[in-house]
Order: structure tokens, then C-alpha cells, then sequence
């Protein structure tokens, strides 16, 4: 077993982070206008573990220049959403016709 610190990992998976932050600009460039707005009033909701890093969530909304929200248990957020989706006959069915 190893001990590693938070500001261990930084330099570490800033890399990885910058190349999703390239593609969350891309996609957010491409919103309408009027989901850009909401999302650019709103902010951005993160998920996944490495948002339990402390110095993660920070770095990706200094370099969104947006606010940001982290989900009370960031590292189990997209399991619990596709759960929800599943048990929702309707929102399933609806979520399956806009991906044909």
C-alpha cells in the first residue's frame, strides 16, 4: 500500500482533464442560444470520483469561467441517474427515441 496526497495526483491527471475540458468547449459552443443561456446562468454539474479531489472541481470552473456544482456523492452520480432512467419506463423510451 502507498499513500498518495491530492497534490500528488495534480500534475498527473491535469492532462486528462484539459482534454475533456477541450471537449465540454466544444459542446458547450455548439448549445442553442437559449441552452446556452440557461446552462451559462445555471452553471455545470460535475460527477465522478475525481471530482472528490479538492482541487479538481476548482480547476474545472476557473477553466469554464462558469459556476459549478459537485453532486453529494459525485462517484456514484451516473449509477444512480441510469438506475432512475431504467425505472422510468417513459423517460427510457424517450431518451431511447432520441438516440435513433
Amino acid at each position: 500500500a502507498v499513500s498518495v496526497q491530492a497534490a500528488d495526483l495534480c500534475e498527473c491527471i491535469r492532462v486528462y482533464i484539459d482534454k475533456i475540458l477541450e471537449y465540454a468547449g466544444v459542446v458547450l459552443r455548439k448549445l442553442p442560444a437559449e441552452v446556452a443561456a440557461t446552462v451559462n446562468r445555471n452553471g455545470v454539474y460535475l460527477s465522478g470520483g475525481v471530482m472528490k479531489i479538492p482541487y479538481v472541481p476548482q480547476y474545472i470552473g476557473s477553466k469554464l469561467e462558469m459556476r459549478y456544482h459537485v453532486c453529494e456523492e459525485p462517484q456514484y452520480a451516473s449509477v444512480l441517474g441510469g438506475g432512475a432512467l431504467v425505472r422510468d419506463k417513459d423517460l427510457l423510451n424517450a431518451f431511447c427515441k432520441e438516440k435513433e
